[in-house]
């Protein structure tokens, strides 16, 4: 994986969590410049440091190297995009209650997979 797409998984994944780079950079111990420089490509993350990182962000190590796109489809990544594009012009202090109505959905679509809508079975 080449460190942009390092850098934007990392800077896609802070803005999910609603972090500063500050926030993160606290975090991990260090400067927040170095988080800027992971994010922006023109620094490499040591091997060593991935864990913690992974750990601070609450996903798995894969989740930055993940590059199966075989199981991918090539939408997801567009919505997700998209997505986050209007979840970036949320005001700070209105976000929390949208995260809660993006969670309503996805469980919702879990169940309807499951066959269920609303928790009730669907035949």
């Amino acid at each position: 994986m080449s460190r942009q797409s390092f850098g934007e998984r990392l800077r896609a994944r802070r803005e999910y969590l609603d972090l500063s780079q500050q926030d993160l950079a606290d975090r991990l111990g260090i400067g927040r410049v170095t988080v800027s420089n992971w994010e922006r490509g023109e620094r490499g993350i040591d091997v060593d440091d991935i864990p913690r990182l992974a750990k601070a962000l609450r996903v798995p190590v894969s989740y930055f190297f993940d590059d199966d796109q075989a199981d991918t489809d090539p939408t997801d990544e567009a919505d997700e995009q998209e997505l986050l594009h209007y979840y970036r012009g949320i005001p700070r202090a209105q976000r929390p209650q949208a995260k809660k109505v993006l969670r309503a959905f996805v469980s919702e679509d879990a169940e309807y997979t499951e066959g269920r809508v609303f928790g009730k079975k669907v035949e």
